[in-house]
């Protein structure tokens, strides 16, 4: 797949607008295609695609000479290229396959810290991945192991893609892809899979600034399938829609974030939440929009310790708590159907109000157990806050508070 057609200002921002998130900018065209055996012949010497010998030297090297003026696609013949060091990432040259390529860590490479792709960079543009499967080959390093790995601590780093790509298999105790202080970036129609434990992350972006994360399958994550974490004091916005998620401890996680629409993504069995809105260190979130997402069949359907979070319809079913509340403030839920079918005792909306009261109002909403032999609590906990149940709401079943 070729990166998406640029469009006016005048389309994005209408476009925008009607998403109500703010502009991103649309990654430009390739300008021509490069082969890499056509790239530096001398280098290009030992790029064994047999997956038996380390390609890393002749890649990075077919990289390092490359000076396009324009975003260059590196297309890579079908094959498995063996990652036996560090491949750097640079402006202008995203690594496409064309056909069957795989990026395979080598078992020999040393942990902890292993990282297949990236490096510490300032002002890197234009770069990243299309059609190529990265694998990390089951290694089970002591610590952190990324198959992805680009920092900018500047924040000045723009248009990173990882298009109609697989991240498979990256390590129980690793991070699949991992991207620091990039704006306008794009995650699409990519597949995660196999990978990570605990607290560790399939996609983890940080100080990302307008990000795309569009259209992925992510399945078999002990720990959290997206990530979006900023720092106070930054602007941030983006959007994360169509995600397919399963399997999970989280599915998505928004984290010190503000301004984000999160939309029509499918969560089934996260073992904590299938959403969660929160805060680290010293920062908060607020002004989120959940729209139209669907989650099922885990701890909690959405948890939030955040400010001023609309959720717009969508389906919480099967959960043991629908809605969780701790401290959250100016929350409102409007058309959300919220159905128990199998686990008496559960509750659709549960309130912790400890440091703090929360508040919330909820419209036009759905509440239906239709659990045999027990009741569904409606609203459980501390209500020391506002809590605002307007007449438009249903309730169908056995309900208490």
């Amino acid at each position: 797949m070729k990166f998406p057609i640029q469009i006016s200002a005048a389309v994005a921002l209408v476009c925008s607008a009607l998403l109500g998130v703010s502009s991103v900018e649309a990654a430009p065209a390739y300008t021509q295609h490069i082969a890499a055996d056509g790239v530096a012949k001398s280098l290009h010497i030992g790029l064994d695609k047999t997956g038996r010998q380390g390609a890393s030297d002749a890649l990075n090297g077919i990289i390092a000479s490359l000076s396009p003026k324009g975003v260059i696609a590196l297309d890579l013949a079908p094959g498995t290229y063996l990652i036996d060091k560090p491949v750097a990432l640079k402006s202008n040259v995203v690594l496409r396959g064309t056909g069957d390529v795989v990026f395979r860590r080598a078992t020999t490479v040393a942990g902890p810290g292993f990282t297949m792709f990236g490096q510490q960079g300032e002002g890197l543009h234009d770069f990243g991945f299309d059609t190529i499967a990265l694998d990390g080959n089951r290694q089970s390093d002591a610590d952190q192991f990324s198959v992805i790995l680009f920092n900018d601590p500047t924040n000045a780093s723009s248009r990173f893609v990882f298009l109609d790509s697989t991240l498979r298999h990256f390590s129980r105790l690793g991070m699949g892809l991992h991207v620091k202080g990039v704006r306008d970036l794009e995650i699409s129609n990519s597949t995660f899979a196999d990978g990570g434990r605990g607290l560790f992350h399939s996609i983890y972006l940080l100080r990302c600034i307008n990000a795309r994360v569009v259209g992925n399958h992510i399945s078999l994550i002990g720990g959290q399938g997206i990530k979006d974490s900023g720092q106070p004091g930054q602007d941030y916005g983006g959007l994360i829609a169509n995600n397919d998620i399963r399997g999970v401890l989280r599915g998505i996680n928004i984290a010190d974030f503000h301004d984000i629409v999160v939309r029509d993504n499918t969560i089934k069995d996260a073992s904590e939440a299938g959403i969660i809105v929160g805060h680290e260190s010293n920062g908060q979130s607020w002004n989120v929009t959940l729209q139209n997402n669907s989650i099922s069949n885990s701890t909690a359907g959405i948890s939030l310790k955040a400010s001023r979070v609309k959720i717009i319809g969508g389906r919480l079913t099967d959960n043991a708590i629908g809605l969780h509340l701790r401290a959250a403030k100016d929350i409102t839920m409007q058309g959300v159907s919220l159905i128990n079918t199998a686990n008496p005792g559960t509750a659709f909306v549960a309130i912790d109000d400890k440091p703090k009261p929360s508040s919330l109002d909820i419209q036009n909403s759905t509440f239906e157990n239709r659990a045999p032999g027990g009741r569904t609590l409606l609203i459980q906990g501390r209500e020391n806050g506002a809590i605002t149940m307007g007449q438009s709401n249903r309730q169908l079943g056995q309900l208490q508070n």
